[in-house]
C-alpha cells in the first residue's frame, strides 16, 4: 500500500488494460442485470431530481446509464474505455450521450451537471484528489455527487475471506488469498479506519493494480476507498453531506451501517455542493 498513488508506468498499464482487454469487457457485460445495479438506480432516484442532467462516471458498458435514461434523467455516461462503449449504439435513444474521458481529467465545462453519479468506479480511479476536484468543477452550485462503491478499510472484507479459506479454501484474489493475510487484514483495516478518523485531512491510500495472470472483478483496484476519506474530502470543499453509510440489504445490516458507518463493506456516500450566495 502506498499514499504516493500509482508510479506512471502503473498509470499507463491500467490505461492500455481497459482499452484492450476483452476478458474485462466480457466481465462488464455480464454485470448487466438488475439484480446487481438496481441499488445504484435506487440511490440516483432518491438524491437527484427527476429530469437532472447527470454524470455518469465511469459507466462501463452504458448499460447502467440508459435505465437512468429511462429513468427521467438527461444522462452523458462516461468512460475511459472506447472499447467498453462499443455497443452504446445499441442503448435506447433519447437523453442519453456517450463520452470517452479520464476522471481525472474531465472533457466538460464547468458547473455542466446537476449531478455526478459513481457505481463501483471509484477504486479504480490513479488519483482520486483529482477525479474528486474535477467532480467539484463540473457540478452545478447545488448539485450532488452521489456514490456507491466497496470499502476496502472495511474488517469485514477480509473476515469473509477468511471464512471462504477456511470453508470454501480460497479467499479474494490480490486481496486476501491466504489465512495469514486475512487474519492480518482484519486488524489492520479496523486499525486504518480509526487512523483516518483521527485525521482533520483525507488519506488517500493507494496499492499496485494486478493486471496478469488469474484476476477477479478488483485486481485492477488502485485506490483503496474509505467512506472517512470522502467525507474529510468533502466537508473541507464545502460541501453538505447528505448521506454516509445507513444502507443495507437486511434490518440487521441497516443497522450496522447506521452504528458504525465507517467499518460497513460498502460505502454509501451523498454530498451536495454549495449553492451560489
Amino acid at each position: 500500500m502506498s499514499s504516493s498513488g500509482p508510479s506512471v508506468s502503473d498509470r499507463e498499464a491500467l490505461r492500455t488494460f481497459y482499452k484492450t482487454s476483452a476478458h474485462y469487457h466480457e466481465a462488464l457485460q455480464e454485470r448487466e442485470a438488475a439484480s446487481f445495479q438496481s441499488e445504484y438506480w435506487r440511490m440516483v432516484q432518491t438524491y437527484l431530481p427527476a429530469g437532472s442532467c447527470v454524470l455518469d462516471l465511469g459507466c462501463g458498458t452504458g448499460y447502467s446509464s440508459a435505465r437512468l435514461m429511462q429513468a427521467g434523467f438527461d444522462v452523458t455516461a462516461m468512460d475511459i474505455s472506447l472499447r467498453f462503449l462499443s455497443h452504446a449504439h445499441d442503448r435506447p435513444s433519447g437523453r442519453l450521450h456517450f463520452a470517452v474521458g479520464d476522471a481525472i481529467e474531465l472533457p466538460f465545462a464547468n458547473a455542466s451537471f446537476d449531478g455526478v453519479s459513481t457505481f463501483c468506479m471509484i477504486e479504480h480511479v490513479v488519483d482520486i484528489e483529482k477525479a474528486f476536484s474535477e467532480i467539484r468543477r463540473v457540478l452545478r452550485p447545488g448539485g450532488r455527487f452521489v456514490n456507491i462503491c466497496p470499502n476496502y478499510w472495511s474488517p469485514v472484507i477480509p473476515l469473509k475471506a477468511l471464512i471462504h479459506l477456511l470453508h470454501k479454501g480460497y479467499g479474494f484474489v490480490s486481496f486476501y488469498e491466504s489465512v495469514p493475510e486475512a487474519l492480518y487484514g482484519i486488524p489492520e483495516t479496523l486499525w486504518g479506519t480509526l487512523r483516518k478518523l483521527c485525521r482533520a485531512t483525507p488519506d488517500f491510500v493507494y496499492r499496485k493494480p494486478q493486471l496478469e495472470g488469474h484476476m477477479d472483478v478488483d485486481c485492477d483496484c488502485v485506490y483503496l476507498p474509505s467512506p472517512v476519506d470522502f467525507k474529510r474530502y468533502f466537508q473541507r470543499a464545502g460541501f453538505k453531506i447528505i448521506r454516509y453509510g445507513g444502507e443495507g440489504s437486511s434490518l440487521f445490516k441497516k443497522g450496522c451501517a447506521t452504528i458504525a458507518p465507517s467499518l460497513v463493506p460498502s460505502v454509501y456516500f451523498v454530498a451536495e455542493k454549495p449553492s451560489q450566495s
